[in-house]
């Protein structure tokens, strides 16, 4: 930059209020934050991750405890900082991040106040960001509240229990403790993150990945397979391996059997290993967790005869099913007529590479 180029610029950093308003409107519902936020323990190489649902009306909170390495002082300074990684950096490959945003931007769609404390080497370190603190300031800056503030500090004190690992605070849960919204509508939002999590992580929880252990209030969360693996009626293709210039990416198909056919048990319960019943008491709409309720996903309906979009994977973690198809289209199944006796699935294992839209084009030949 020449000295002509620098006369002519200015140094322009956002309002801090206005900015981290703005950032909460991504589109995350609490049970996709809360999967950022585990991202994150992955990274850490936790083996257990506790979320806890606190229920106290309008003070009600959520904390999220892992045994992962933890972080120190400069860590975690790191780690609270927005945009703190570029995301052309490399990175580890279940390191399920991408643009060194996901867990504030996730926590702060959900809350007012997020405390992180992480715990290393025998020391505890704690900052927080607090959208109503930083809205009473004038100048507006940028303002990383250092230990956690008056009242919230009994959450943290589990930590201290454990030689190493993280906790993340949700405090003033303004966007989901809404005019009106009861402690069975708190339950029944605990029914939906433990549906969406079972699938999601489901093949951590199955172990056929580092084995991961995910507790909602202390009950396990079980895996939730959306290809019906262990049922004897289900194919499975042949892993098809494709040879990008940045990865190696990883497709197998599954035909799944038929509704007609399946036991009234099994339409009513969770897929894949080790499952159980739909779900406890609730009065919540089931999300994919149990067959014949697989909201969106509606496979027991809707695609009964018909090839669905691939569920994709970064590493071992399930997304959404286009969401890491920006660019460019991968063919799973014959363009003829389909016969009505079958489910088809589709299962895409991506590098973690692949969350950018300018290398998302995928191959759609064989080989």
């Amino acid at each position: 930059m020449t000295q002509s180029d620098m006369t002519r610029s200015r140094h322009a950093p956002p309002k801090a209020s206005a900015m981290l308003e703005a950032l909460r409107g991504l589109g995350y519902s609490t049970a996709t934050a809360l999967a950022d936020v585990i991202d994150n323990s992955i990274a850490a190489r936790a083996a257990t991750v506790h979320l806890h649902f606190v229920w106290a009306e309008s003070a009600s909170a959520i904390h999220i405890l892992d045994d992962g390495v933890g972080m120190d002082a400069s860590g975690l300074d790191r780690a609270m900082r927005l945009g703190e990684r570029n995301p052309l950096d490399t990175r580890a490959a279940d390191d399920l991040g991408r643009f060194g945003l996901g867990l504030k931007t996730a926590s702060l769609s959900q809350c007012r106040r997020l405390t992180v404390a992480s715990r290393r080497g025998g020391q505890t370190h704690c900052l927080r960001w607090d959208l109503d603190e930083i809205a009473r300031r004038s100048d507006d800056g940028w303002y990383l509240l250092e230990e956690a503030a008056e009242g919230s500090v009994e959450y943290l004190r589990i930590l201290d229990e454990q030689p190493q690992g993280t906790l993340v605070l949700w405090e003033i849960l303004d966007r989901i403790i809404t005019q009106g919204f009861s402690e069975q509508n708190f339950l029944d939002l605990m029914d939906r993150v433990e549906q969406h999590l079972s699938m999601v992580f489901h093949r951590y929880l199955e172990g056929s990945r580092p084995r991961l252990r995910i507790l909602i209030n202390d009950r396990p969360i079980r895996p939730w397979d959306p290809f019906l693996i262990d049922h004897p009626a289900t194919w499975s293709s042949p892993v098809q391996r494709y040879r990008s210039a940045a990865a190696l990416i990883e497709v197998q198909g599954h035909v799944l059997p038929h509704l007609i056919g399946w036991s009234q048990e099994l339409t009513n319960q969770p897929a894949g290993r080790k499952a159980g019943p739909c779900n406890r008491a609730s009065t919540s709409t089931a999300m994919p967790g149990c067959w014949s309720q697989a909201a969106g996903w509606d496979w027991a309906r809707d695609a009964v005869g018909h090839a669905r979009k691939p569920i994709g994977w970064r590493g071992s973690a399930l997304t959404s099913p286009t969401a890491l198809m920006p660019t460019g289209k991968l063919t799973f199944a014959s363009r003829q007529p389909a016969r009505r006796s079958r489910c088809v699935n589709s299962c895409l294992i991506l590098p973690r590479i692949f969350a950018s839209g300018r290398d998302g084009s995928l191959p759609t030949g064989g080989g």
